[in-house]
């Protein structure tokens, strides 16, 4: 059995050695995480440059944000070794929660808007070329629709 540590070293070699692999698995499951989360994005963002960096986004700002709000506490534990177990036990379960919170996260984004408030702009633009009938009704003037015309000019340009 080795020593412990000096005060004010950096700890023993059975520790690192023991501490190593650990290290390396959190690394793996890391990317895993991050490839989990590229996909979940995907169906949120479609498979864009919008949901690579979302997830490169908040992924890098959480690294930061932990680091800057746990880093420091890790010097005032009596068991570092022990911490890190708890840290990384809380990582495995937010990301267990993951596929629960980006639903939430889905519902949200489409209930803010996505398409609620995409179908609006042509609806109000279409407003001018209609007219109020008799019975309260809109219809649209003359014999040829322009709203019509004008969904399939926005239909182009959704296609192109």
């Amino acid at each position: 059995m080795t020593a412990p540590a000096e005060p004010g070293h950096g700890g023993n070699r059975t520790t690192l050695v023991f501490v190593a692999p650990l290290l390396f698995a959190s690394g793996a499951c890391a990317l895993a995480y991050q490839t989990a989360w590229t996909r979940e994005f995907r169906l949120i963002f479609g498979a864009s440059t919008s949901a690579s960096a979302a997830v490169i986004a908040v992924f890098m700002g959480g690294l930061g944000l932990g680091g800057w709000l746990i880093g420091s506490r890790a010097d005032q534990r009596r068991n570092p070794l022990l911490f890190y177990a708890r840290l990384e036990a809380l990582v495995a379960v937010t990301a267990a929660a993951t596929p629960w919170l980006l639903a939430l996260v889905r519902q949200a984004y489409i209930a803010s808007g996505g398409t609620v408030t995409m179908g609006a702009p042509l609806g109000t633009i279409a407003r001018p070329f209609t007219c109020e009938t008799s019975s309260g009704l809109r219809s649209s003037i003359g014999m040829r629709s322009p709203v019509g015309q004008l969904r399939s000019i926005e239909l182009i340009g959704a296609a192109t």
